[in-house]
């Protein structure tokens, strides 16, 4: 249930995948794919702790398009990453 008027843009999940793709572009240029692995076990773990229901059966990512763009979006955020060319990360 949304309480108030819904935007149709979802700015903060566009910001919050941007800001997960910024962390993990970061990680792997100062640890190489060892940071990137970190990075997204922790990722890929916090959103699914996020997905399941609570004691009361409450989540916090809905079953919607608006919950799938985010179970889908980090995954594709750490593959986006773990595919950019590794001469962008080379130390010179």
């Amino acid at each position: 249930m949304t309480v108030g008027p819904v935007d149709p843009v979802p700015l903060g999940l566009i910001l919050a995948l941007g800001t997960m793709a910024a962390a993990m572009v970061a990680l792997r240029a100062a640890w190489e794919m060892a940071g990137l692995v970190g990075a997204a076990v922790g990722a890929l773990v916090a959103t699914q702790l996020v997905g399941v229901s609570g004691p009361g059966g409450a989540v916090l990512i809905q079953a919607d398009w608006l919950g799938y763009l985010w179970y889908f979006g980090a995954p594709a955020m750490v593959l986006l990453v773990a595919f950019l060319p590794r001469g962008w990360f080379k130390r010179t």
